[in-house]
């Protein structure tokens, strides 16, 4: 690399010579012992510190990542990864939203068999920097893991991002469909392979029955705010649209959001900007379709309800608690909304088994993650419909 170019470069873990060794970096295996026993002790480590414990998607990063949960996600692969290594370098550009992705993405590759460089966003969380600071620690006493791992920050700079996919293996890219857009044009070498995550859009569908016969719907409030205020609606899994069954839907809705705004007004920090961008998602929305009827029981949550489900929701969306909600008359309606920007549907009140029947009867072309409320969230070793383990490793014949 060029000295013009590493100047723009500001390590968090690593350094420029890892950096260089890193282009001749090869694969190793799946769920190797040492990469399972260098992750535990980070998840320990994490657990362990005073400014890294504090935030609670540090610590579902840590859970995450310890040796028995490993272990676990290694056995759901049987005798399937015998004949398997990494592809060698994966090269992460990690989202700006949700701060502790980049671990995720890196450790995902880790555990593939891969070596990683990681370019995390040039917006600064507290969180992601303690994570840092005790990674490069601890890092200091694993040698051969050190050469593994790089991460590091720089903005927007085509060329180091064009050399950085001209060495890779594999690009793993999270973001805009635009960003993405523009990161592919760079090429990567004959043999690599790309991973994007671009925009989705997720919706939650709640038996309206059921739920009014649920005793504990305080917690649910408290699920469904961690799926969706906790990222600011942000996170691509997060809900936009709720979809009530016709039968006890009016009550079992005031019900639901009463409980909600209660949460909200307890956690939620409103800013002013986010009544405004509302606002002009409820005006887009009108412009296009006659059926909305906004509701702002409070200025952090706002409802607009529509009288039929449309294809084009993702494009009226809004972060910071703005919600579309319909009452079906028959479950196979979400069907209309199940389009391939469709990521993840959340649910109460039905069996998983109804609504992936929905899935495949209706030959919906998305829908990757079919889950309760609550765990829209957990991160998995199969998202967006690659299998991390398959797609960042290869098969020797």
């Amino acid at each position: 690399m060029q000295q013009e170019l590493k100047d723009k470069v500001r390590f968090l873990v690593g350094d420029a010579d890892i950096l260089e060794q890193m282009r001749e970096t090869a694969g190793f295996e799946p769920f190797a012992p040492e990469t399972v026993e260098f992750l535990d002790e980070f998840s320990k480590l994490l657990r362990g510190d005073a400014d890294a414990g504090k935030y609670s998607d540090v610590q579902t990063f840590a859970f995450w990542c310890r040796k028995s949960s490993v272990l676990r996600m290694k056995e759901n692969y049987g005798g399937s990864l015998k004949n398997r290594t990494g592809r060698g370098l994966a090269f992460h550009v990690a989202p700006s939203n949700i701060p502790m992705m980049f671990l995720f993405s890196m450790a995902v590759a880790l555990l593939a068999g891969n070596s990683s460089i990681v370019r995390v966003s040039s917006r600064e969380f507290e969180q992601s920097t303690a994570a840092c600071r005790l990674l490069q620690k601890l890092l200091g006493d694993h040698p051969e893991e050190a050469g593994k791992i790089v991460i590091l920050r720089y903005p927007h700079e085509e060329e180091l991002t064009r050399y950085f996919s001209a060495v890779c293996d594999s690009r793993i890219i999270w973001g805009g469909d635009r960003s993405i857009g523009e990161i592919r044009k760079l090429p990567l070498p004959p043999h690599g392979i790309d991973l994007p995550f671009y925009d989705r859009f997720s919706f939650c569908v709640i038996n309206s029955a059921e739920y009014l016969k649920y005793g504990k719907k305080q917690l649910l409030a408290e699920n469904f705010y961690n799926d969706t205020y906790f990222t600011d609606q942000n996170a691509c899994t997060s809900p936009q649209l709720v979809v009530w069954t016709k039968e006890g839907a009016a009550e079992a809705r005031r019900q639901f959001w009463e409980e909600l705004e209660k949460v909200v007004s307890r956690k939620y920090r409103f800013q002013d900007i986010q009544g405004v961008d509302k606002l002009a998602a409820a005006c887009r929305y009108a412009v296009c379709h006659s059926d909305g009827k906004a509701f702002c029981t409070d200025k952090s949550l706002c409802r607009v309800e529509i009288g039929a489900l449309h294809k084009d929701l993702k494009d009226f969306r809004c972060p910071g608690g703005y919600f579309y909600e319909y009452a079906a008359e028959r479950l196979d309606e979400i069907a209309e909304v199940c389009t391939k920007e469709c990521q993840t549907i959340s649910y109460f009140g039905f069996d998983r088994q109804e609504l992936l029947d929905v899935v495949k009867r209706n030959r919906c072309r998305g829908v990757d993650r079919i889950v309760p409320i609550g765990k829209t969230m957990d991160f998995g070793l199969q998202w967006d419909g690659f299998d991390f383990i398959y797609s960042l490793s290869k098969v020797i014949g």
